[in-house]
């Protein structure tokens, strides 16, 4: 079977868009965008967030800085509090 690589675009049956470059079937750096309305921007490892990105809320919040497996570890937090 073959694997995700190189630069494309996958949606997933929930409505998730993954879109940047795949490695092993990997998103490792683009963009996803979330059927809840969240944006994610940055590098990621194993499908979640990991390394340095941006996280833009629906409600207008941003996350900026390190991220650890999907969560947010140190950077900026700007928007509505």
């Amino acid at each position: 079977m073959a694997e995700y690589h190189g630069f494309g675009k996958l949606q997933l049956v929930d409505g998730t868009l993954h879109e940047g470059e795949f490695a092993h079937d990997f998103l490792v750096r683009g963009k996803v965008k979330y059927v809840n309305g969240t944006i994610y921007e940055g590098e990621l490892h194993q499908g979640r967030s990991h390394g340095q990105g941006m996280a833009t809320f629906p409600n207008g919040k941003t996350y900026a800085g390190q991220w650890e497996n999907g969560v947010f570890k140190g950077g900026v937090r700007t928007g509505k509090t």
